[in-house]
């Protein structure tokens, strides 16, 4: 997950359910830019089963990692926290149970 990034961008095409072809280049943090080579709706399964849905997924297959943005998790009602324990940093996901996002 990545607090500053627009959109998740994906390296694999089997997440997207459609895909459109399209070339276009965006700034990442490292300065350089990159080459999108595709854009559509995409799906990824969390480990424990949590399905996040995602409307405007880029795919960079030529990316390091997966970038899920925080903005993608919040719309799919997914909370977000970290905590630490042992000198360990985890993440934790919490489903909303009520449509106004509150537990």
């Amino acid at each position: 997950m990545d607090s500053c990034i627009t959109n998740t961008i994906l390296r694999e095409v089997r997440y997207f359910q459609t895909i459109t072809k399209r070339e276009g280049m965006v700034l990442t943090i490292a300065g350089r830019d990159a080459m999108i080579v595709g854009s559509k709706k995409a799906t990824i399964t969390l480990p424990m089963g949590t399905q996040i849905h995602i409307e405007e997924a880029l795919l960079y297959p030529d990316s390091t990692r997966t970038l899920l943005s925080y903005s993608d998790i919040r719309e799919n009602e997914i909370h977000v926290e970290t905590y630490e324990e042992n000198k360990e940093e985890f993440l934790l996901l919490q489903l909303s149970s009520l449509p106004s996002g509150l537990y």
